[in-house]
């Protein structure tokens, strides 16, 4: 079963999909079906993904013995995610592909590739978790010289006054309302739901989507702001 994630490093959904079905006829594989996690972020767990959800579904109910995935990183959220993901697979003669890892591939039911999801996931984590730290050092530095300008646009919630920030109370109440919301465990989907229903609507005037909701109250723009 091949699971195509949502455009990752510049590759669209189809570029993706034909990848994965030229991997599977490589290896001998039959597409039992192809599930694209369109707009939700990998870093967050399977099971609370809409296509994840499809996933462990084929696998809970025995009818696929091998997931693939494009890049180790689309699937998982962190090294423990992969590997505990893929050793509860293992338990239950479920194998990982992942048809692209730097010019080569990986198959966990052989010995070989699970030593080198072991290795692998590592770095990922580790580059994943270098990039952040870098970026909060940017943003503290910037607080720190009274410059809070990330880009031509201010973060949600945000608009620029020179280079302070200032905050816009419709954007603000949206961000209230969407942690709040989910500290009482909403889904994201069910948020956007809530959203367009209230007449709330994002910078461009549509409707909210998962993916700019998470991105909305990921980082912590007061924080910087309040450091200056």
């Amino acid at each position: 079963m091949s699971t195509a994630q949502q455009a990752a490093e510049g590759l669209s959904l189809d570029a993706q999909r034909e990848r994965l079905a030229a991997y599977c006829a490589l290896r001998g594989l039959q597409a039992v079906k192809v599930i694209a996690d369109e707009g939700e972020s990998a870093g967050k767990p399977l099971a609370r993904r809409t296509g994840g959800r499809k996933v462990l579904e084929l696998i809970r109910t025995k009818a696929v013995d091998a997931v693939v995935v494009l890049k180790l990183d689309r699937a998982f959220r962190n090294t423990a995610d992969a590997l505990a993901t893929v050793e509860a697979w293992d338990k239950s003669g479920i194998a990982l592909h992942v048809a692209e890892m730097g010019g080569m591939s990986l198959d966990t039911s052989t010995a070989v590739g699970k030593m080198f999801l072991t290795m692998l996931a590592g770095f990922g984590e580790f580059e994943r978790n270098l990039a952040a730290e870098r970026t909060t050092s940017a943003l503290a530095h910037k607080a720190r010289s009274g410059d809070f300008r990330l880009g031509a646009d201010a973060p949600f919630g945000w608009r620029y006054e020179g280079n302070a920030l200032a905050e816009v109370p419709t954007e603000q109440e949206v961000i209230a309302l969407v942690r709040a919301q989910r500290d009482a465990s909403v889904s994201f989907r069910r948020l956007c739901a809530e959203l367009t229903a209230r007449g709330f609507r994002n910078r461009s005037g549509g409707v909210f989507v998962p993916v700019q909701l998470e991105r909305m109250i990921r980082g912590s723009v007061r924080q910087y702001h309040a450091a200056g």
